[in-house]
């Protein structure tokens, strides 16, 4: 599956405030994923995102909002 960049950052945003963890764009698509209804299961499954990697420099995210 494919997602839009805006998608991926906004996840990486919604785990930075929700979760209290600096994760990496490709660690935010799967989250990203989930919060756009493209991960089809079954009601009751458990679903699991590994959350990995803080190469992220948080100097550039500063003030700054999705073009």
């Amino acid at each position: 599956m494919t997602l839009p960049d805006e998608a991926i950052f906004e996840a990486l945003l919604w785990v930075m405030s929700r979760c209290k963890l600096v994760v990496e764009g490709a660690a935010a698509a799967p989250v990203a994923a989930l919060l756009n209804g493209l991960v089809k299961a079954p009601g009751g499954s458990k679903v699991v995102c590994v959350l990995s990697g803080g190469n992220v420099d948080l100097d550039q995210l500063r003030g700054r909002a999705w073009n």
